[in-house]
């Protein structure tokens, strides 16, 4: 399933907050606007996702439709659910296409594309949820713990086939994916408010949701 053109609002008081800057310098404050002005007319963010079955293998692999999944924590999270819900979530090309004026500032431009793939994501999620009926929902990434690495990542793009190329994403030989604001992973519900932050050891991390948790961290065997 595709969400195309994903509607994200951009405030430029709350872009500066969530890029953690400060709102009483106006130069500062134009610089946001300006930007925020650039791109807005050009930004089309867009989703694919499935509902996908579950099939446990071991303590270490998991079947998702016909794809097999290394990861034992990923088996743990989902062994006793019936479904998931793999996704991506891309700000798009068109933000590449976006002509700076003189003084804009191109590193300003990449923090505020941060913001809106975030946006999109987090509308993405509540579409699934509320399609499917989901109360308490996690995800977790590819490449975002050692113990599920970046290259299951094609597994996953396997799973939404050609949804993934009609939104304009590409995975490359090494696993990345273009354009480079684009987000996937893998939605599941969970009673106990599983973060992946939770068992990553990662100590500078900018998107870190959760603490490290030496307790949690056990209990998935790691």
């Amino acid at each position: 399933m595709i969400l195309d053109d994903i509607p994200v609002k951009l405030e430029t008081m709350e872009v500066m907050k969530s890029l953690k800057l400060g709102t009483n310098t106006p130069a500062a404050v134009k610089k946001i606007a300006g930007l925020i002005e650039a791109i807005t007319p050009v930004m089309k963010p867009k989703a694919a996702y499935a509902q996908c079955t579950i099939k446990p293998v071991d303590q270490d692999k998991i079947t998702i439709d016909d794809q097999i999944f290394n990861s034992k924590v990923l088996v743990k999270n989902l062994s006793d659910q019936a479904s998931c819900y793999p996704y991506v979530v891309t700000a798009g090309h068109e933000l590449n296409q976006v002509e700076l004026q003189k003084g804009q500032s191109v590193m300003l431009l990449d923090l505020i594309k941060n913001v809106v793939v975030e946006q999109a994501f987090q509308y993405t999620k509540a579409v699934i949820a509320e399609q499917y009926g989901l109360s308490k929902v996690t995800v977790m990434s590819p490449g975002h713990l050692d113990d599920w690495p970046l290259p299951e990542q094609r597994a996953l793009f396997n799973l939404l086939g050609s949804d993934v190329q009609k939104i304009g994403v590409k995975l490359t030989d090494s696993y990345l994916m273009v354009p480079l604001k684009t987000v996937s992973g893998i939605l599941f519900t969970t009673e106990t408010g599983f973060q992946s932050c939770q068992v990553c050891l990662q100590p500078r991390c900018m998107g870190r949701r959760a603490a490290y948790d030496p307790v949690v961290a056990k209990n998935y065997g790691l």
